[in-house]
């Protein structure tokens, strides 16, 4: 998840020194967006599982919140 939400912010920092290929930087923004999203919700869906529930709840693991960082 970690590498997801850096490709995110690296596309949004190229985003906004493109100039000239603006569209192509925004679909590879949205792009990247997208992946982190998932990656999000598969790590809520792992929490989710009995098996996996108190063993990431005693190392630590939380649901994640919109705008939390990691």
């Amino acid at each position: 998840m970690e590498i997801a939400k850096e490709q995110v912010y690296a596309c949004r920092c190229r985003l906004q020194q493109a100039e000239g290929q603006a569209g192509d930087a925004q679909a590879i923004l949205l792009r990247s967006e997208d992946i982190h999203r998932q990656a999000v919700a598969r790590y809520h869906q792992s929490l989710q599982k009995p098996y996996m529930r108190l063993p990431g709840f005693l190392m630590g693991f939380r649901h994640l919140k919109e705008g939390d960082s990691l």
